[in-house]
């Protein structure tokens, strides 16, 4: 990879031009991003979200057990906290929410060049260096990082706002490693167990860990990555080692704690880490492990040649191993676990004229088994509803990058010493792969740019799934065309008799007058899944357009039942309450709206509003209400 021209040549070799390199492609890769809408689970999480809308929470967390998203909350707490800062500065002004996301995104790919480089410095390295080492190490870091930074599989995690939790916890991650790495650099340099700069790397090391188990379940692995990379590139005796190890191995009981509910019997706890890890779904622990089979070789495709992307795939369930397709999978994913085994005592022999006696088979190795150990949380025993989404390959991807930019380093480092113009000419295929990777990022943006484009794309990619049916529908709902959005739902309703098509239905025959039909398809909606409260809010509603106020109470108070946090029910019960002159109660139920949502702006007017009429009533005083 050396005799390119001189401009290229100064470009690659120089620390400065690769970062700025690995910036710019970023933000060319990402421009067209940052006027994308808040999409799918944005609403629930971010725009809806009583919990992102006030700081005090996060100063005070136990006042938001009551909510609904608590559970989510307390174990993504650091997520969450980003999420009320973006609040704070820009409202629900997506432009922020987009800056803060390219910044993690682009960080994390400096932080994976910084780990290659650092890798090339370990005793491992430096104890086996070779002119064919330090000439592709640059090149290795610098490619892993460019891949990284423009792959269009990353755009989920970047693209769409919610899925910083997974790019947030990849940061947090890479830099707990980093600084570790640093720490055992700075105690092997100076040959003394402790020395003051390892001290404060580590105790940085351990608290990024802390932090990145408090973003996203799947920080669990750190330790597991910091283990391997200790053994496998530093040195030393084993006592020495498991010292350095064992505090970062105990922040793998953080997240257990947070999932279950520790002042219980040793029993009761057992039993809610079996509730915990199950996340709504019915699937059996061994139907999704085989569907996750399949699942692993179509990130490792999507990886290697990403086409057909969709933000919702209708993908099978495979309930049973004896199906050729998940035996073919776990083949290939056995094998790509054997070849690691190999390269790896491959890699213990000195350096010598044999081929594959290279050091750098080690990081080659070490970025397949990073591959499968990150990934072992989202496509291992712990059932997930949606059995695949790309946003969770971002994380596993750093380990992909670095094992196939090793690799190729590895063939231009075989092919120069035989081809005098091969690793010029591998650079260059690098660089058109790169620019290639950064066009398909930029046109799956475009997919991103409005709400109709993206789910039209997912559901002609899957026809058969009613979800991308639905919010395809919604969007045109929304946009008032009522007859499309109609003729959508009635195509979800005939793939399957799903709660959320009637109740979109209800919504479009309330729309246009036809309220008696909307009451009957909210009744159906609520017979499919009676705990939700929106449908017993918007029963409520639409039994008060008719005058059916008696009705419309039982309504809200049913959604209550349900939700006692859900503002509209008690916004919307103390409205239909006024109306029939129950002032006291109304007022009770203005002040539970605000309770939850102090920025209800209707509940702060109508809340002041009926208190001055229980005054004027009382006192025979008038003055001005809105004071």
């Amino acid at each position: 990879m050396t005799d390119n021209p001189p401009i290229i040549q100064k470009l690659l070799s120089s620390t400065a031009a690769q970062v700025l390199l690995i910036m710019a492609a970023g933000l060319v890769a990402y421009c067209n991003s940052f006027h994308v809408p808040f999409v799918f689970d944005d609403m629930n999480s971010i725009v809806e979200n009583p919990l992102v809308k006030e700081l005090t929470f996060y100063m005070h967390p136990s006042a938001a057990k009551e909510f609904p998203l608590y559970a989510a909350f307390k174990s993504r707490f650091t997520g969450y906290l980003s999420f009320a800062l973006n609040y704070r500065l820009n409202g629900l002004d997506v432009t922020g929410y987009h800056i803060f996301n390219l910044a993690v995104h682009i960080g994390n790919a400096l932080l994976l060049y910084c780990l290659v480089h650092l890798t090339f410095r370990t005793p491992y390295f430096v104890n086996r260096q070779q002119s064919e080492t330090g000439r592709y190490g640059s090149m290795i870091a610098l490619f892993s990082a460019l891949l990284f930074v423009v792959h269009p599989i990353q755009t989920q995690a970047v693209t769409y706002i919610v899925q910083r939790l997974a790019s947030l916890a990849t940061f947090f991650y890479l830099l707990s490693l980093l600084l570790y790495i640093k720490s055992r650099l700075a105690q092997v340099n100076t040959e003394r167990f402790f020395s003051a700069s390892g001290i404060a790397f580590y105790l940085l090391a351990l608290l990024s860990a802390i932090v990145a188990m408090k973003t996203k379940e799947t920080a669990f692995t750190l330790p597991v990555i910091i283990v391997l990379y200790e053994f496998m590139f530093i040195e030393g005796k084993i006592g020495r080692r498991l010292l350095w190890l064992t505090p970062l191995l105990l922040t793998m009981c953080i997240i257990p704690f947070t999932l279950t509910n520790i002042d219980k019997p040793l029993g009761d706890i057992i039993s809610d880490v079996g509730e915990a890890t199950r996340l709504q779904t019915a699937i059996s622990r061994w139907g999704y492990l085989f569907t996750q089979f399949r699942v692993i070789v179509t990130y490792l495709r999507l990886l290697l040649l990403p086409i057909n992307q969709n933000l919702d795939y209708d993908y099978p369930i495979y309930h049973t191993l004896f199906n050729w397709e998940v035996m073919a999978s776990l083949l290939l994913i056995l094998s790509l676990l054997a070849l690691a085994v190999y390269l790896f005592l491959q890699s213990r022999h000195n350096i010598s004229k044999a081929k594959l006696r290279h050091p750098a088979l080690r990081l080659t190795a070490f970025g397949i088994l990073w591959f499968f150990i990150t990934l072992s949380i989202e496509s291992g025993f712990i059932p997930i509803i949606d059995v695949i989404f790309e946003h969770r390959v971002y994380l596993p991807s750093v380990g992909f990058f670095i094992a196939l930019t090793s690799a190729i380093g590895l063939v231009g480092a075989w092919w120069g010493n035989r081809m005098a113009y091969a690793g010029k000419a591998l650079v260059y295929v690098m660089l058109a792969a790169v620019i290639i990777l950064s066009a398909a990022t930029y046109a799956r943006n475009g997919v991103w740019q409005e709400d109709i484009s993206l789910w039209e794309d997912a559901s002609n990619k899957s026809p058969g799934k009613i979800r991308p049916l639905n919010n395809l529908g919604n969007t045109y709902f929304d946009r008032g065309n009522l007859g499309q959005a109609m003729v959508l739902y009635q195509r979800a309703l005939k793939i399957e008799p799903y709660h959320t098509t009637w109740y979109n239905i209800s919504n479009v025959y309330r729309k246009t007058g036809l309220i008696d039909m909307a009451i009957d398809a909210l009744n159906h909606a609520i017979t499919l899944n009676p705990w939700n409260s929106t449908y017993y809010v918007n029963l409520g509603n639409t039994q008060s357009l008719v005058g059916k106020n008696k009705e419309a109470i039982e309504s809200y108070k049913s959604a209550l039942s349900v939700n006692p946090n859900d503002a509209k029910a008690n916004y919307n019960l103390a409205n239909t309450l006024e109306e029939t002159g129950n002032l006291n109660a109304a007022v009770h139920y203005y002040g539970e709206a605000l309770r939850i949502q102090p920025d209800y702006r209707l509940a702060v007017e109508a809340h002041r509003r009926v208190l001055y009429t229980i005054q004027l009533k009382a006192t025979g005083k008038r003055s001005n209400w809105k004071d």
